[in-house]
């Protein structure tokens, strides 16, 4: 492959545009049809130029002009050699902060509290969380019992601790974002599967590095309607035998996929839906567990996938480090024999950075927006508001209970 050849694949793996390209570099928009062509105009300088723009190894290019070849020769190798350049990049430059951030998140146990998913019951749930400095992480019961067991995993802005259950092979997800580990309590947001009912929930918690009163805990999150949204399992079906494509035979089973099989079933792009949205969303997944986000055809963000036996989880960082993800079963209705998932998502508006999580419906085919605000029947129903609750839950915090 010449450094043409190379640098035209590049721009066709980022994503990029000419346009995007010369605004970026300044240059001129005809200038890299020539780098392409590689026709000469190709420079040392500009090779560096893009190299450093886009974060690409520049040992990928042949820049002796003595040397014809080099061993990235092949797409796969630029592919491979990018990825693992640009994911080194990332390590390196949170690291310094990641050992910060660990050192005062593994100084105490956390109380984690939160309303009982059992739908007649309105009790709060309070878990204990131990936090190792080699990002391990113990989730045990109000009975010391351990439960889950887990990693914290840090970006620049916030945390997520990911935690497996050995028994139901089922994650529990809570993220939050890092400055809020400097108070002593705080809240965040959750997700995890009620396993004996299939059901999915989604909410807001309360962390804690002291044991707290339920009553304080109930004051915070007022009630279960306004915290916690559970998508059940006969919510998932009803939507699905509204869908009229969706009529093929499903496929219900506990048997785990493998890996492999799920990622071929997933590849290829998938339409985001959600309740009222004027816009369009998609996500085009790769064999390389690459994910890359659109709305109205547009390029947004990359992310990637990652697969476990029960669930699988779309994950995206943003420029200024906040996470969105979109969580969805791999074999309640068979691995896309419907070629439609229901999935809960967690996101961050990019305007105020105010949380908001709830269902969307991912689906291989376009769908009316009128028929999918029909089967997800409202907002409240399928989209948690948290905007009021987040600043409500700020001046408690600065507002001692006793004085209200």
């Amino acid at each position: 492959m010449t450094n043409g050849d190379k640098i035209n694949y590049l721009i066709e793996l980022l994503g990029l545009t000419n346009k995007e390209i010369s605004e970026k570099l300044k240059v001129h928009h005809t200038a890299i049809c020539h780098w392409k062509k590689d026709d000469g105009r190709l420079k040392r300088v500009h090779i560096y130029a893009f190299s450093m723009a886009y974060n690409i190894p520049i040992d990928i290019f042949v820049l002796d002009d003595d040397v014809k070849e080099n061993k990235f020769d092949t797409e796969s190798k630029i592919r491979e050699s990018v990825r693992d350049y640009q994911e080194d990049k990332i390590k390196k430059s949170n690291s310094l902060k990641s050992d910060k951030i660990i050192k005062r998140l593994s100084t105490t146990h956390y109380y984690g509290y939160n309303f009982s998913n059992r739908k007649n019951h309105i009790d709060i749930h309070e878990n204990r969380f131990v936090i190792s400095d080699d990002y391990t992480i113990s989730n045990y019961n109000n009975d010391d019992e351990l439960i889950r067991e887990g990693t914290v995993e840090i970006t620049e802005f916030q945390s997520t601790l990911k935690l497996k259950s050995q028994r139901t092979n089922t994650y529990l997800n809570i993220i939050f974002d890092n400055d809020r580990i400097l108070d002593n309590i705080f809240y965040a947001l959750f997700s995890s599967k009620i396993i004996v009912s299939n059901d999915d929930i989604m909410g807001i918690c309360i962390l804690s590095k002291n044991k707290l009163p339920k009553y304080l805990i109930k004051y915070l999150l007022q009630n279960r309607r306004e915290s916690q949204l559970v998508v059940r399992n006969r919510l998932k079906n009803r939507i699905l035998d509204n869908l009229n494509f969706a009529k093929i035979e499903r496929v219900v089973g506990k048997t785990p996929y493998d890996a492999d099989n799920i990622l071929k079933e997933i590849l290829g792009i998938w339409n985001l839906y959600i309740y009222q949205t004027n816009k369009s969303h998609s996500f085009r997944i790769s064999a390389d567990l690459r994910v890359e986000w659109y709305i109205n055809d547009i390029f947004q963000e990359r992310g990637k996938v990652i697969i476990s036996s029960r669930q699988s989880t779309i994950e995206f960082i943003d420029e200024l480090k906040s996470k969105s993800y979109f969580i969805f079963d791999n074999i309640d209705i068979g691995i896309d024999k419907n070629k439609i998932k229901i999935c809960s998502f967690f996101s961050q508006r990019d305007s105020d950075h105010k949380d908001i999580m709830g269902i969307g419906i991912l689906s291989k085919e376009k769908i009316p927006q009128e028929l999918v605000d029909t089967v997800l029947i409202s907002k409240e129903q399928s989209i948690l508001n948290t905007f009021s609750f987040r600043d409500k839950l700020i001046d408690v915090f600065l507002t001692p209970i006793t004085s209200r």
